[in-house]
């Protein structure tokens, strides 16, 4: 997932590498994954806690029209797998990264996820909104990282589709419309790479559950 961090909406990117359902909470998740941000890159642990379901409305035969005419499509069916059902579900999120670690934050947040569950009873992951819960962003994760040391707090956001959320934080991020790209303005932030194929995560140690 990728994401805006700080005033400067540097680029962030957060992985979840492993989840696992509490035992006393049905409805809660603990999890583990990395962020880089720059050049640094940290593990952290964590929970997510959902706390509410909404039904979605479907998708309108202009609705299915704009999405075949659109070409960033991030999810791709069989026509006998079709959407029969849409959800949002919301939740609270707390993630931390090692005490030891330099730089060591907090994060306390919210995530709101769009899923589509289709007739042969997959769940996914997605939307074909823009206007959404997630504003296009699939999976939307908002927040404050808290430094440990200092308590300063640094406004993040991040999504599973950037490209669908990006130009609700800034209007000119996309540029192009079949051939969409990332606006060069965005580069300094650390944006001029998102194309490439840079798998740092599998590169990176993997932290341990211990919660």
């Amino acid at each position: 997932m990728n994401g805006f961090l700080g005033p400067n909406s540097y680029r962030t990117e957060v992985v979840i590498t492993a989840a696992r359902r509490s035992p006393q909470t049905p409805f809660a998740y603990f999890v583990e994954g990395l962020t880089r941000t720059k050049k640094r890159i940290a593990p952290f642990q964590g929970q997510i806690a959902f706390d509410s379901l909404a039904i979605e409305p479907m998708l309108t035969a202009e609705d299915e029209q704009n999405i075949k005419n659109w070409s960033m499509m991030t999810t791709v069916r069989l026509d006998d797998d079709k959407v029969v059902k849409r959800y949002s579900v919301k939740g609270k999120v707390m993630l931390a990264e090692p005490p030891a670690a330099a730089q060591a934050r907090l994060f306390d947040g919210r995530v709101v996820m769009e899923l589509e569950l289709t007739k042969q009873g997959r769940l996914y992951v997605s939307t074909p909104f823009l206007h959404g819960p997630s504003q296009g962003g699939e999976q939307k994760y908002a927040g404050h990282w808290k430094d440990s040391k200092t308590g300063q707090l640094t406004p993040t956001v991040w999504v599973q589709s950037i490209i669908g959320y990006g130009p609700f934080i800034h209007e000119d991020f996309v540029i192009g419309e079949r051939d969409i790209e990332i606006n060069p303005k965005y580069a300094k932030q650390g944006w001029n790479s998102y194309w490439q194929n840079d798998e740092w995560w599998a590169k990176s140690p993997k932290p341990k559950l211990n919660l």
